[in-house]
């Protein structure tokens, strides 16, 4: 079961460099105090959903069912490798995720929040298309 996890690993490392920069892009586009708690649960859900897609499309490419069939490994844990996989893909996003997290709160990244999730103007008395009365 274990070699098999690694299968899936080794096929994926072009997706490690992917959720990495994704990670990246996670706290630069939500860059907001509201979405602080939310970068990290939509980063992960996003993360092993990507894990997922490709691991899959890979086996597909490669027809990987006909080789697994073909071992004399029983379906059952086959289907135990894949879905312990989809923890250690958790796992994985998350450790990608607090890497970015570390980077993006040390000083040499002052980001502020954007202005476009920044309060509107509460002083101007315009209308919703921006036209005064």
């Amino acid at each position: 079961m274990i070699n098999l996890i690694k299968k899936d690993l080794l096929i994926q490392k072009k997706s490690f460099i992917f959720v990495f920069f994704y990670s990246l892009f996670m706290f630069v586009i939500f860059n907001n105090p509201a979405f602080v708690n939310m970068i990290y649960v939509m980063g992960m859900i996003i993360s092993v959903y990507f894990f997922l897609i490709t691991g899959n499309m890979e086996d597909e490419k490669n027809k990987s069912d006909i080789l697994l069939n073909s071992l004399p490994v029983l379906r059952s844990r086959i289907v135990l490798a894949k879905y312990v996989s989809v923890f250690v893909y958790m796992f994985i996003g998350a450790f990608f995720l607090g890497i970015a997290g570390l980077v993006f709160h040390l000083p040499l990244f002052p980001f502020t929040t954007r202005l476009m999730n920044a309060a509107p103007d509460t002083s101007s008395k315009s209308t919703l298309f921006g036209l005064s009365r």
